[in-house]
């Protein structure tokens, strides 16, 4: 990942898109824990700083399953398993689709923001 790459959350257990964010800084290795897990041995020593650009409420997170179909990186699946697509560790996504996703991200935050103010 280089300074500007940009990336989509995705939860797998609940298969939603929850955020962007931007890369804003080169790799670095810590080994500081993020997070506890049942394997200790889980380290995950490279990262990078990142920028929120738009960060969902879990209640707006966008569902997977709209929008999958009009995705060409989700067409690599057999239509049944297309869940397959956004499992495990990063994905790169061709920036049409990433365009696709984020504008729904961006529609459900101001959707958001609408019935708020």
């Amino acid at each position: 990942m280089r300074v500007g790459d940009r990336l989509l959350y995705y939860v797998t257990g609940r298969m939603g898109f929850a955020a962007t964010v931007t890369v804003a800084s080169p790799m670095y290795e810590d080994h500081t824990p993020i997070w506890r897990s049942a394997r200790r041995d889980e380290d995950y020593p490279w990262r990078v700083h990142i920028r929120a650009d738009v960060v969902l409420e879990e209640t707006d997170w966008v569902p997977a399953k709209e929008i999958a179909y009009r995705l060409d990186y989700v067409r690599k699946w057999p239509p049944e398993h297309w869940t397959l697509a956004f499992q495990g560790h990063i994905h790169a996504l061709p920036r049409a689709d990433f365009g696709i996703i984020e504008d729904e991200i961006s529609r459900s935050s101001r959707r958001r923001k609408s019935l708020a103010g």
